[in-house]
């Protein structure tokens, strides 16, 4: 694979074809982060850590003085998740906006607790559907300039069990790998993702993960990762958007 890191904007979106304007983004949901928040503060409020939706990670230093997961876990309960890499269940504390049967707008939340400091990252996937591919927007912002860098890749979201990763990206590394305030990044339908959905009546979403912060010069690995909204891939038509399946 290819090492290409992008300098800002920071922005991650998927667009359509003809895709019809867009609102601004609405915040995204306080629950999932709020959560994991309150766990953070009440459990661990003299260390470092990160939140990205309902996956907590409490952050170790490393002999090369960047921070890692020393322990990971879901905060949000029983309630129906879907997994990750670190084998933790978690619910993605996402904002997904169906916009039609081919477009869909969504967003998550990045927060790292670092020196009692807290720092947000804001994740926008905005995807549109073209047969079996996608055309994939992707956008980040933060009040505070960061470096946010991340892999991509589809998976199928599979209920009560580990999703299922079906592609991966070849470009290793999308983001910026410099202090910014926003980041842009837009994979066409047409590109290394093309036809890249299988046609087997599952549902499936495009998922950012690997995620790597460097906030004041103090890099940080973080467990869990940015989803998309789901679409429904058919054998014999397009895949879409469905009315309340996110």
């Amino acid at each position: 694979m290819s090492l290409r890191l992008i300098i800002p904007s920071i922005c991650a979106v998927l667009v359509g074809a003809a895709t019809p304007a867009i609102a601004a983004t609405p915040a995204p949901p306080a629950e999932a982060v709020d959560t994991c928040i309150r766990y953070g503060e009440r459990e661990h409020p003299d260390r470092d850590w990160t939140c990205v939706g309902g996956t907590f990670t409490l952050l170790t230093a490393r002999a090369d003085g960047s921070l890692g997961p020393a322990e990971v876990r879901s905060t949000l309960g029983p309630r129906e998740t879907s997994g990750n890499e670190y084998g933790v269940r978690r619910e993605a504390g996402r904002l997904a906006e169906r916009i039609d049967d081919y477009h869909a707008n969504s967003t998550e939340t990045i927060v790292a607790f670092l020196d009692r400091k807290k720092y947000t990252v804001s994740f926008n996937f905005k995807i549109g559907l073209h047969d079996h591919s996608g055309n994939v927007a992707m956008r980040w912002s933060s009040a505070y300039p960061v470096s946010l860098t991340y892999s991509l890749r589809i998976r199928r979201d599979v209920t009560l069990a580990f999703d299922e990763t079906v592609y991966a990206y070849e470009e290793h590394l999308y983001g910026s790998s410099v202090p910014a305030k926003s980041y842009t990044r837009t994979e066409g339908q047409n590109g290394i993702g093309h036809k890249r959905l299988p046609a087997d009546g599952k549902r499936y979403f495009w998922d950012a993960w690997n995620l790597h912060l460097r906030i004041d010069g103090t890099a940080v690995s973080t467990a869990g990762s940015v989803q998309s909204d789901r679409a429904t891939c058919y054998k014999t038509t397009s895949c879409k958007f469905k009315k309340g399946d996110t």
